[in-house]
This record gives structure tokens, C-alpha cells and sequence, in this order.
């Protein structure tokens, strides 16, 4: 058997900042690689490439926040997802508010939740992180997808 892997481009996801914050420094990575993993207690999954600079705060801290991005806001997710937060403070010109330990959260995302990390597994070239819901909120209905 081979594999096509043009598969993934039927694939959708949403799309996401993922906000972390260790000592002073806060960043937002555009992620779209997540998944509501368990019910109750309510927790989701994300991958992160081992490459990136979320990785490494991701795994400094317990803590981290997810918002929900909307269709309009496609300008942002390219900002978080082309700058790297090692060479720019993305965090420096979006309204944002202080979630949990200062965690960015986005004002006007479609939602949010802020998420206490669990466990981390090694997967190929990225790093999945599981947590718990620990606070959440629905601030509209349009939430962005993306398809690979």
C-alpha cells in the first residue's frame, strides 16, 4: 500500500492562538492542529512542532490559553503563525487580555479557555500536549477553519 499524502488536504481544523506565558515573556503561536480529547473532565490535545518557541514555554509552564479564532481574523493567525515570537513580541499590537497568570488571551475571539497541561508524548516531529479546561468562554458563534 502507498500512501497518498494529499490526503491531508481534505483534513479541516479550526484555528487557534495559543498563548504562553513563563517569567516575562508571553507569545501567541496560530495553531490549528487541535482536538477535544475527553468530556469529563473536559481536555484537548494539541501538536506543536518541537521546532517552535511554544514548545519550549509549553514546557516550562502548567499553564496556557487557546482562543478561538474567527474568519475576520485571518490577519492575525498569519502574524502568529509566520513571526517567530523568539525575533518579535506578536503579543506588542493585538488587544488582548490578561487571563490566569497573565496568559494572552484574544479580546474579541470567538472564545477561549485557559488550560493546565497534563502530560506531553513524543509525536514524529511534533509534540502533542494534553490538558485540562480549567476556564472557558463563548464570545460568538464564527469560528475560523482552515483546511490544509
Amino acid at each position: 500500500m502507498m500512501m497518498d499524502p494529499r490526503v491531508t488536504k481534505n483534513l479541516t481544523h479550526g484555528v487557534y492562538l495559543v498563548g504562553t506565558k513563563v517569567g516575562e515573556k508571553r507569545n501567541l503561536m496560530t495553531l490549528a492542529w487541535l482536538m477535544q480529547s475527553s468530556s469529563s473532565p473536559l481536555m484537548i490535545s494539541l501538536a506543536v512542532s518541537v521546532r517552535h518557541l511554544t514548545t519550549e514555554l509549553l514546557r516550562k509552564s502548567n499553564l496556557f490559553s487557546v482562543s478561538i479564532l474567527r474568519p475576520a481574523q485571518k490577519n492575525i493567525a498569519k502574524k502568529c503563525g509566520t513571526i517567530s515570537g523568539r525575533t518579535a513580541d506578536k503579543t506588542a499590537s493585538l488587544a488582548l487580555e490578561d487571563g490566569p497568570e497573565g496568559l494572552p488571551i484574544l479580546k474579541d475571539a470567538a472564545g477561549w479557555l485557559v488550560c493546565r497541561k497534563t502530560a506531553e508524548v513524543p509525536c514524529g516531529d511534533h509534540i502533542v500536549f494534553m490538558a485540562e479546561v480549567i476556564d472557558s468562554a463563548v464570545q460568538g458563534d464564527d469560528a475560523m477553519v482552515y483546511r490544509s
